[in-house]
């Protein structure tokens, strides 16, 4: 008979190899075989927790995290409560409740410094910089995920490297910074390449393909959306490929290819609307307004529009908004200077818009 170590051993094995739905299928036997062990049974439930964040399953993941911080704290593990904290962080950022995201990150942070632990100071500025980027404070998002790097590279941590290159390469297309969004995501590329991280090469794919997109060249941007589209489906990642689902939509959008942009859009938003992604379901929704407004046979953008403003005002994601202002904006023939005051570039003067 397998042994709990053995199993989870196995379990890290497939999640190291992206094979993030038979790892979860060993992970969860692990948790019933560690009823007995505090300690296997935080680290088997913060798995669980983990592997169902990759996969987009984040209500489960949150189910998980809380589990994984009661049996932390029971058998006196107060770093792997923490660990589980940030995890849950990630998780409620994902689903839009960044506020409460960004003070249970910003705690275990504070834990990890006081206790001199470098590598979950360096993961917790990793995770502070996606929620400051979804909270829209670009400057900050960059300047922690330089902090960040700068952990990792001391440690030789070279998957935390590879994923701060692709946290830098995303903010600074937000910012409007495209040839350094490219740079950071090739250099990225090929350290996943180099690791052999499935997930990483398909994050790092999806980035490239946006930034030929954001410069213009849509041809070789499709090119590698469909790449990191491919590994994704692999994978079995539900929110990621939903994303790079949204940028091919996008890319359509924009070569007035407005029928497969549309269907790209609804596929995207299929995918945001079952992990609960609200600023993804916002972007998909942003996306649709554009394609009717160009051509009105594909329905009436104002209720679309209303809508994204709505989650976008609701769940305070600011650069979010700013797009649904500014194409409101533009369709009404009011200037709206959103861009500037979130000291970012304006990706464009009129429909279709490009957004980053």
């Amino acid at each position: 008979m397998v042994t709990v170590d053995e199993l989870l051993s196995m379990a890290d094995g497939l999640k190291e190899a992206s094979r993030y739905k038979e790892a979860l299928h060993a992970y969860r036997k692990a948790v019933k075989l560690s009823s007995g062990s505090p300690k296997d049974l935080a680290y088997a439930l913060k798995s669980v927790a983990d592997t169902e964040r990759m996969l987009g399953n984040f209500k489960n993941a949150i189910k998980y995290y809380g589990m994984a911080m009661y049996s932390a704290e029971d058998s006196g593990d107060t770093a792997g409560k923490m660990d589980a904290s940030v995890g849950l962080g990630l998780s409620e950022r994902a689903i839009g409740l960044w506020k409460d995201a960004l003070k249970r990150i910003l705690a275990a942070k504070e834990f990890y410094v006081e206790n001199g632990d470098t590598q979950g100071k360096a993961f917790s500025l990793w995770a502070e910089a996606g929620v400051l980027r979804v909270k829209g404070d670009v400057d900050a998002c960059i300047d922690r995920f330089r902090q960040s790097l700068e952990l990792f590279q001391s440690l030789d941590d070279s998957s935390g490297v590879g994923y701060c290159l692709t946290g830098l390469g995303g903010a600074h297309r937000v910012a409007g910074l495209f040839d350094d969004s490219m740079q950071f995501y090739t250099k990225a590329n090929e350290l996943f390449g180099t690791l052999k991280d499935r997930f990483g090469l398909a994050y790092s794919y999806c980035g490239i393909g946006n930034a030929f997109r954001m410069k213009g060249d849509y041809k070789a941007g499709k090119t590698y959306l469909k790449k990191a589209l491919s590994l994704y489906e692999t994978i079995g990642d539900v929110v990621s490929s939903a994303y790079t689902l949204w940028s091919m939509a996008m890319s359509y959008t924009m070569e007035g290819r407005l029928a497969l942009a549309w269907r790209y859009f609804e596929r995207a938003g299929r995918r945001f609307k079952s992990t609960y992604d609200v600023r993804g379901m916002v972007y998909a929704g942003v996306g649709k307004v554009q394609v009717c407004c160009l051509d009105s046979k594909f329905g009436d953008y104002r209720g679309i529009l209303r809508q994204a403003l709505r989650r976008s005002d609701k769940y305070e994601l600011a650069i979010e908004h700013c797009h649904c202002l500014y194409i409101d904006g533009i369709i009404r023939g009011v200037e709206a200077d959103c861009y500037g005051k979130l000291g970012i570039a304006c990706p464009g003067s009129g429909l279709p818009l490009n957004i980053p």
